[in-house]
């Protein structure tokens, strides 16, 4: 009785949780089968994958693999690139809307006898409030304008991956 043994490679990906599902589907089409998949500390998972030593067309494959990766990686730029400058401004536009907001607080309560501090104090403290109001509104229209301008590069990268991930699941899974 003769067995057939076989030898593996190993390799482990850490990402996302929510990305999980998309790193099985993009490493199964060159030939890695998942073998566990451990969640880590900071919200992401390790996925240990194996797959078969003696894999036909496997300097192509590579090729394809590390393709697809700087794919993939242009893909998660470009989708975090939508939020990145939107996001500092946000920040720094809500810690000054603070800042005037506490400021007009003060004045009001430093010297709570003269009706101009009371006056202006109540001013600032409503612009404050208004512009912190504003933020949001101001983020949002930001997000919605990069993303009408990026979609369009991730949905060509997100087809140069789709493309990229056929021709290695026919190399890998051709028929002998």
């Amino acid at each position: 009785m003769e067995k057939d043994f076989i030898t593996y490679e190993y390799m482990s990906k850490t990402g996302k949780a929510s990305e999980q599902t998309r790193l099985v589907d993009i490493y199964e089409a060159f030939g890695w089968e998942v073998t566990d998949i451990k969640p880590t500390l900071s919200e992401g998972v390790t996925i240990s994958f194996k797959r078969d030593r003696k894999l036909r067309h496997k300097n192509e494959v590579n090729k394809l693999q590390r393709k697809a990766e700087e794919n993939y990686s242009q893909i998660k730029h470009l989708e975090n690139s939508q939020k990145n400058a939107p996001s500092i401004f946000s920040y720094i536009f809500g810690i000054i809307s603070v800042l005037i907001l506490g400021g007009g607080m003060s004045m009001v309560m430093v010297n709570p006898q003269s009706t101009t501090m009371l006056v202006v104090g109540i001013v600032l403290g409503v612009v404050g409030l208004a512009l912190c109001a504003i933020n949001y509104p101001i983020y949002k229209k930001w997000v919605d304008k990069k993303t009408a301008q990026i979609m369009p590069l991730i949905d060509d990268a997100e087809e140069k991956l789709a493309t990229t991930l056929e021709n290695a699941s026919n190399l890998v899974f051709e028929e002998e």
